[in-house]
């Protein structure tokens, strides 16, 4: 029987031993003129075969050993599945951990970063409403300029400037009256 067709009758039995598993083993015809040490290996290796399959209890020992490294292998798979998913999901808010110092840790629990992305989320609105009147305008007009003129020294000066008119002499001017 070749050992694909006992490895489907391992798994269609249920990972019963069928009985006449071990009958045809091939042993290798050793040519006449073999040293003692060759000899000693093949009878070594004729009594492993017949204490597998005759002793049931060595059979139970395979069996069980069987079980185990699926059962490890199995455990390794999702393990792997695990930290891949663990690592998407901090790769997918990556903004908010490195907000919090978590740069290369890409092992974390998935509610801590659950945590951190609430926070940056509240941090967002907060700098997003700050700087909707301080450097968002700056720096519209800052790109607006630049593109017209090719120095940025001029450019930032010309946006300084017509930041300053926006929002400190139009607001003053207001206040006095001038501007209705």
């Amino acid at each position: 029987m070749e050992q694909n067709e006992m490895q489907k009758q391992i798994i269609e039995s249920g990972f019963q031993i069928p009985p006449n598993m071990f009958e045809k083993v091939k042993t290798e015809e050793k040519k006449p003129n073999t040293s003692t040490g060759d000899m000693i290996e093949a009878v070594f290796n004729s009594a492993v075969v017949e204490t597998v399959k005759n002793d049931d209890e060595v059979k139970g020992e395979i069996v069980e050993s069987a079980k185990g490294t699926i059962r490890n292998k199995t455990r390794a798979i999702k393990d792997n599945a695990e930290a891949e998913a663990k690592e998407a999901y901090f790769n997918s808010n990556k903004d908010a951990c490195e907000c919090f110092g978590f740069k290369e840790e890409k092992m974390l629990e998935k509610w801590a970063v659950k945590c951190m992305k609430c926070v940056y989320r509240v941090l967002l609105v907060i700098y997003i409403a700050i700087a909707s009147f301080t450097l968002a305008p700056t720096i519209f007009i800052l790109q607006r300029v630049k593109n017209a003129v090719k120095k940025t020294w001029l450019a930032i000066t010309i946006a300084i400037l017509v930041y300053a008119v926006i929002y400190f002499v139009l607001p003053y001017l207001a206040i006095k009256g001038w501007i209705k």
